[in-house]
């Protein structure tokens, strides 16, 4: 018997990993995780196999509680794990940021966001969630895992894409095709 919800988890943390080797900095010394459940600890595992240089974790979750138990079960590790009060003191010059949390009103603004730093945006994944603004969307360059669902189903581009902002060739390619380019 597997648990479906870790199967999920660790594969959207590898998919994410797989993105971030191919797409952030190789010095990326800063981490920041919008969200503090089951997909942040896959998501830490998954960003210090690819980015082992990391060394400052910063989390926020609307529940302060959990982001301290977070914290806790990572106390001692190779990491320095940190709490943050709000989104903009997690993700403000964080190299790699993970937005992991089904909100329905985006938490991270563009104007926090340091230029050159990699997102994965993977908690928004139905037309009524989204964890970015527009703003930051529009000034993203887009990779997808597929250019067909993303123009169907994260709020986090649909959005943007009903205001205006983007349009589907804002999409640059997807990760697998990253992968087998020559």
């Amino acid at each position: 018997i597997v648990d479906a919800g870790m199967v999920t988890a660790i594969r959207t943390a590898a998919a994410s990993g797989v993105a971030t080797k191919l797409l952030s900095d190789p010095l990326s010394s800063v981490l920041a995780l919008v969200g503090a459940g089951v997909q942040a600890h896959t998501h830490l595992e998954a960003m210090l196999l690819v980015r082992p240089g990391i060394q400052e974790v910063r989390v926020w979750n609307r529940g302060r509680e959990k982001a301290e138990k977070f914290a806790e079960e990572w106390k001692g590790s190779i990491v320095k794990v940190v709490v943050c009060d709000g989104v903009e003191d997690a993700v403000k010059g964080a190299d790699i940021i993970c937005t992991l949390t089904p909100s329905t009103v985006p938490l991270v603004e563009s104007e926090w966001v340091k230029d050159g730093a990699h997102i994965n945006a993977v908690g928004a994944c139905t037309p009524p969630q989204t964890e970015v603004t527009p703003a930051l969307v529009a000034r993203c360059l887009l990779y997808a895992d597929s250019c067909e669902s993303c123009l169907k189903e994260p709020g986090d581009i649909l959005n943007p894409l009903n205001a205006g902002l983007i349009t589907p060739s804002h999409i640059q390619s997807t990760i697998g095709a990253l992968l087998t380019a020559p």
